[in-house]
């Protein structure tokens, strides 16, 4: 026994050392393609957890902002604008048009200019008076219109009712908050032409063009109507509205041309307004100046 034990250790004795550290390492080596793969597996799955946890944050930025947003309607009753209700292009195209949707201390906008009607060779006088979130009042020497979205006040003529519904209700102020209340819409698409598309050097505007059920409450019960805004596809200020009138049984064609823009304190605003109907001028306004500032108390 004793002689086959001291065999025994002898022969482990001659064994290389290391032998079997060697082979777990050979599997290790073996193994390593492996473990990278596994690894960079671990790496994929904690980017993606990355990119959902900051999807939810941006969700829950959001919500808390239109949250903060409620907040101060209930506080001061008024419902300012959030842009985050927009989407991405008419975000853009509304900080061209100004803050004034947005935030207390502009919600007045007073436009001094004058009328021409082809009825009336004169111009005249007006002062108009726009109020966040949608209260109107025009003035002239002959009498004064008060429309607050569901009544009209001043026994308005046929011209003046087309008069108030123009600026009430195709104006950008409309268009973006109605954007915000959930107006039914549909971008048809930017870069649109006016022409027939046959002119190799083409040198209008190009636009985007919104589809838009519009709701209008004047001198009747609520009717839609759709209309198509036209933005300018490079300044992106609303330049057109086009709609055929559905008031009565057979209305006209309406088309209102928005221009000469002009910017001042970080607010644009229009410098000619134009409504046309079958292609005839009802109407022409121009304005000379323009005030914006908090609201009346």
């Amino acid at each position: 026994m004793t002689t086959l034990r001291r065999a025994l250790v002898a022969r482990l004795k001659q064994k290389p050392v290391g032998t079997m550290g060697a082979k777990i390492s050979a599997k290790r080596r073996s193994l390593g393609g492996a473990g990278e793969g596994y690894s960079l597996r671990v790496r994929i799955r904690r980017s993606v957890r990355r990119i959902v946890l900051l999807t939810l944050l941006a969700d829950l930025v959001q919500s808390f902002q239109l949250d903060l947003t409620a907040q101060s309607a209930r506080q001061d009753g008024t419902a300012y604008l959030c842009r985050g209700q927009l989407r991405s292009r008419l975000r853009e195209a509304l900080t061209v048009f100004g803050d004034r949707l947005e935030r207390a201390g502009k919600e007045r906008v007073t436009l001094l200019g004058t009328l021409h009607t082809a009825s009336q060779v004169e111009g005249i006088p007006l002062q108009i008076v726009w109020e966040f979130p949608g209260r109107l009042r025009i003035e002239s020497r002959l009498r004064v219109l008060l429309f607050d979205g569901r009544r009209l006040v001043g026994a308005p003529t046929r011209q003046e009712e087309a008069l108030v519904e123009t600026l009430f209700y195709d104006l950008p102020e409309h268009f973006f908050l109605g954007q915000a209340h959930g107006l039914a819409t549909r971008f048809l698409g930017s870069r649109f032409r006016l022409d027939d598309g046959r002119a190799p050097y083409y040198t209008g505007t190009y636009y985007d063009v919104y589809e838009v059920t519009d709701a209008i409450q004047l001198g009747g019960p609520v009717r839609l109507q759709p209309k198509f805004y036209y933005l300018s596809s490079d300044t992106l200020l609303l330049e057109r509205v086009r709609y055929q009138s559905n008031r009565g049984s057979s209305g006209p064609d309406v088309e209102v041309q928005i221009g000469l823009w002009q910017r001042g304190d970080g607010q644009s605003v229009p410098g000619r307004i134009v409504r046309l109907e079958n292609g005839k001028a009802v109407f022409t306004l121009t304005v000379t100046s323009a005030i914006i500032g908090p609201a009346a108390k």
